[in-house]
C-alpha cells in the first residue's frame, strides 16, 4: 500500500499562506539514508571502502559517509529505523520529524534517549539498538512518510510518546509542545482520542490532555502552570496573553495570566540575565505594575523544587486580590486591542492553513 505523505512535513506549506503566519516549526535536515556494501562501488561502497576513513557504519551492512553526524536526531532516527525496515517510527522521533520543537530524544541529563519504533505484536524481534520498541497494532490511516521514513500520524505518535513517558506531567508537556508546534489541537486530539479504540494508557492520556493547555511556547512554561495550578492548588490560567491598556495599547505579552486576581508570572530563563535582557524585564515590570497588575517571577531551575516558587505564587495572588478589595480600583489593563480585532485560536489558525480562502 502506498502510504500518504504527511504536508505536516512540508516546512514551507505555511508559507503559501499569507493570511496566517507560519507554524513555529523547526526545519529538519536532510537524512542521509544509510546504504549496504555495493561490489562496484556505485550505490554504497565497496567492501574495501567501506572499512577506511570515508564511511562510518551505521548497522549491521549499512553505511553512511563518515561526515555525516548521527548524533543529529532525524539523522539518529533514519539509522535506527534501517534495523528494521518494517518499523514505524512513533512517539518523540515522529514528533520531530512533523518539525515539532522540544522533540530531541533527549533526557533532561543529557542523555539520549532510545527511538520508539512500532513493530507489531507478530514480529518476533524483542530489540534494536539505540531504539525503543513497542508492540503497537497501527491501523492504516495512522501511518504516513516524512521525509521519506515510516512514522504514525501526530496523535498516535503523541499517545504513544505519553505513555512511553509513563508521567502525567511529561506527558502534558509533550502534548502542550505538539500545540506549540501547531500539529494539533486540544480540541482535535481530544476527538481523536473520543474516536479511538481502548488502548493500554488510554487513562493517562486522558489524565495529560485534561490538564494541557493551548499556548505554552516551551516545556519551562509547562511546568509553571503546572505548579501555579497543582502545586500551589490556583486556579487554571492563561498562557503567553498579550495585554494592553484601556486606549488598546500594547502592553506586554506574558507567560502566565491570572485574569481573576490580575497577576502576571514570568519565567527567566538563561536569555533573560544579560543587562539589556534585563533592563527591559524591569521596565516591562513596572508597566504592568502600573496596570494593575500583581507581578511574580521564576528562575531557572526553581521548578525542580517548587517550595518556594509555590509561596510566591500565592502570595502574590493574595496581594492583588487584597489591593483590589481594599482599592475598589478598576483595572487599568485589558485582553483586547485597539482595533478590537481577537488573535486566532489555534483551532482557527489550523483550520485556515487547510482550507485557506
Amino acid at each position: 500500500m502506498e502510504l500518504p505523505v504527511d504536508p505536516l512535513a512540508d516546512q514551507w506549506l505555511d508559507l503559501a499562506n499569507a493570511e496566517v503566519p507560519p507554524a513555529p516549526r523547526i526545519v529538519v535536515p536532510r537524512i542521509v539514508v544509510p546504504v549496504p556494501v555495493d561490489p562496484a562501488g556505485i550505490a554504497g561502497p565497496t567492501r574495501g571502502r567501506s572499512r577506511g576513513p570515508h564511511w562510518r557504519q551505521s548497522s549491521p551492512n549499512r553505511f553512511v559517509p563518515a561526515h555525516v553526524d548521527g548524533t543529529v536526531p532525524a539523522q539518529r532516527i533514519a539509522e535506527v529505523l534501517q534495523q528494521a525496515p518494517s518499523g514505524v517510527v512513533t512517539g518523540w522521533a515522529s514528533l520531530h520529524l512533523a518539525g515539532a520543537r522540544w522533540f530531541e530524544g533527549r533526557l533532561a541529563d543529557g542523555r539520549q534517549r532510545g527511538v520508539p519504533v512500532a513493530l507489531g505484536r507478530g514480529v518476533a524481534r524483542r530489540s534494536i539498538p539505540g531504539g525503543v520498541v513497542t508492540r503497537a497494532i497501527l491501523a492504516d490511516d495512522e501511518v504516513v512518510l516524512r521525509h521519506g521514513i515510516r512514522c504514525t500520524g501526530v496523535h498516535r505518535a503523541i499517545f504513544d510518546e505519553v505513555v512511553l513517558l509513563d508521567d502525567v506531567r511529561r506527558g502534558v508537556e509533550a502534548i502542550e509542545m505538539a500545540f506549540h508546534a501547531e500539529l494539533t489541537s486540544r480540541a482535535r486530539l481530544g476527538a481523536w482520542l473520543s474516536t479511538s479504540p481502548r488502548r493500554v494508557g488510554n487513562r493517562l492520556v486522558r489524565q495529560a490532555l485534561e490538564l494541557a493547555l493551548e499556548g505554552a511556547e516551551s516545556p519551562q512554561e509547562t511546568k509553571m502552570h503546572l505548579v501555579w495550578r497543582l502545586d500551589a492548588g490556583l486556579p487554571t490560567p492563561m498562557l503567553n496573553q498579550n495585554i494592553f491598556d484601556l486606549q488598546g495599547r500594547f502592553l506586554a505579552r506574558v507567560d502566565l495570566l491570572d485574569p481573576v486576581a490580575g497577576v502576571v508570572g514570568e519565567y527567566d530563563g538563561e536569555s533573560h540575565r544579560a543587562t539589556r535582557s534585563r533592563r527591559n524585564d524591569v521596565r516591562r515590570e513596572g508597566d504592568l505594575r502600573r496596570a494593575g497588575l500583581e507581578f511574580f517571577s521564576v528562575v531557572a531551575g526553581e521548578l525542580a523544587r517548587p517550595e518556594h516558587v509555590v509561596q510566591r505564587m500565592r502570595w502574590a495572588r493574595e496581594k492583588a486580590l487584597s489591593s483590589a478589595l481594599a482599592s475598589k480600583r478598576h483595572r487599568a489593563w485589558a485582553l483586547t486591542p485597539r482595533n478590537g480585532v481577537r488573535p486566532m485560536t489555534l483551532d482557527e489558525r489550523i483550520e485556515r492553513r487547510r482550507h485557506p480562502r
